[in-house]
């Protein structure tokens, strides 16, 4: 597992975006993606993860997913 911690600077915009989002009451979010039923499936991408990284994005200027996904493979941040 990689420490995108360590990678990233002090002082960089990603760490303010997840300290927003961490603030955040994602609770209902967390409520529609939990199993069933006992039917477990895939587990899902956390979402505090999801929305850090589109905020992240958009304050960067980026608004295509394609773009989104591509820069994820290849950044830390």
């Amino acid at each position: 597992m990689v420490d995108l911690d360590s990678q990233l600077p002090d002082d960089h915009r990603a760490r303010l975006v997840w300290a927003f989002v961490q603030g955040l009451d994602l609770s209902e979010f967390y409520d529609r993606i939990k199993a069933r039923d006992e039917i477990a499936g895939r587990p899902a991408t956390d979402p505090q993860v999801v929305l850090a990284v589109w905020l992240y994005a958009t304050m960067e200027g980026i608004g295509s997913a394609r773009a989104i996904d591509r820069l994820c493979q290849q950044h830390a941040a």
